[in-house]
């Protein structure tokens, strides 16, 4: 009996090893060739929870099989670090702040006015950025400092009191970009649903011209499926599945649009004549096909500097790391993490302190 239990629990090792192995290629593969892998990298959190209970589980019966586990998930080292941050434990943080450059990424969820301001009070807010203290924040679904001026106007306070200068004052974008430096160039362009695309400025930080790439790809528009789920779903009723069913389509979907719009903005990535900061909610996951384009030539700064699990999705669907702060190699990433703010938005604030060496 014992022997049967071995051998059913080495098969089941196995099998999960593979699908981690597939998980760990899916950055590398398109949608549109096989958006099945897609799910897979969506799974990462639960596979490598998965090994590392084998790794206990055959440690317990002091079998060597452990080391399979172990390996497969040292295998898939970048993936762990951009999941759980590593680099800050070996990260000096930043030495000399007179030279280093705080960025902040944040999908403010200010465009669903009804269910945002419902969670946040202008105290909060202004407190939020206050702290925050950056020198150039990427906002994500915001609605610009002119629409319905006096509506915003006190959520807007603490941006007006600090020397920014904002590349966002349309009614209709929901992208913008506040610098404490002089902003010399800019450009945007809105993909085919009009509320996703990128807001690129060039800023003059002490002589140098830096470019920020404020990106915000197709969501997935699951969450609201999700909290359904969550509150009223039961496994025993058809309509629950066919729910499940509707939000495995919506990905599916939303994975090839995203696909192309990151092509898209690597072309732009690939063109830049400045050092690069790539700021944004990429509605992806680190194991996704979009953000193996977009990070392929930068550095991802929560990789190279954070500490801790780098959640940054506060939504009903768990583990989701989706907001990044990524950087040209020519920075040096002093420090990087995610702040946990509740009430306000359904996504955290990711910040990252840059040197430019």
């Amino acid at each position: 009996m014992y022997t049967r239990f071995l051998y059913l629990l080495k098969w089941c090792n196995l099998i999960l090893i593979l699908t981690t192995i597939l998980c760990y290629i899916s950055p590398y593969c398109s949608p549109h060739l096989f958006w099945p892998l897609a799910f897979l990298g969506l799974s990462y959190p639960i596979l490598l929870f998965a090994n590392l209970l084998f790794v206990i589980t055959w440690a317990l019966l002091k079998n060597k099989y452990f080391l399979f586990s172990i390996g497969c998930i040292l295998m898939g080292y970048t993936h762990l670090s951009g999941f759980i941050g590593i680099g800050g434990l070996f990260n000096p943080g930043a030495t000399n702040q007179e030279n280093t450059l705080k960025i902040v990424s944040f999908n403010s969820y200010f465009i669903r006015i009804k269910e945002s301001f419902k969670r946040a009070r202008p105290e909060t807010w202004n407190d939020l950025i206050n702290d925050l203290d950056a020198d150039v924040i990427c906002f994500q679904e915001f609605p610009g400092r002119y629409r319905s001026r006096n509506y915003f106007e006190p959520y807007l306070k603490a941006l007006d009191k600090l020397p920014y200068h904002t590349t966002s004052n349309s009614q209709k974008k929901e992208l913008a970009i506040y610098s404490a430096y002089p902003i010399v160039n800019t450009q945007e362009k809105y993909f085919e649903n009009k509320s996703n695309g990128y807001l690129l400025a060039d800023i003059e930080v002490n002589g140098q011209l830096v470019r920020v790439l404020n990106v915000h790809l197709q969501s997935n528009a699951v969450s609201g499926i999700a909290n359904k789920i969550a509150q009223k779903g039961n496994l025993q009723e058809r309509e629950t599945w066919v729910r499940v069913k509707g939000m495995m389509r919506n990905y599916r979907d939303g994975v090839k649009i995203r696909a192309k719009q990151a092509e898209l903005i690597a072309e732009l990535i690939q063109r830049s004549p400045y050092p690069l900061i790539v700021c944004g909610d990429f509605n992806d996951v680190p194991q996704s096909y979009a953000y193996g384009q977009i990070s392929r030539e930068l550095t991802d700064t929560f990789k190279a500097a954070g500490k801790g699990p780098g959640i940054t999705y506060a939504g009903n669907v768990p583990m989701l790391r989706i907001d990044y702060i990524l950087s040209s190699p020519i920075f040096k990433v002093c420090s990087a993490g995610v702040k946990e703010q509740k009430d306000i938005s359904d996504h955290y604030p990711v910040w990252a302190i840059l040197k430019l060496e």
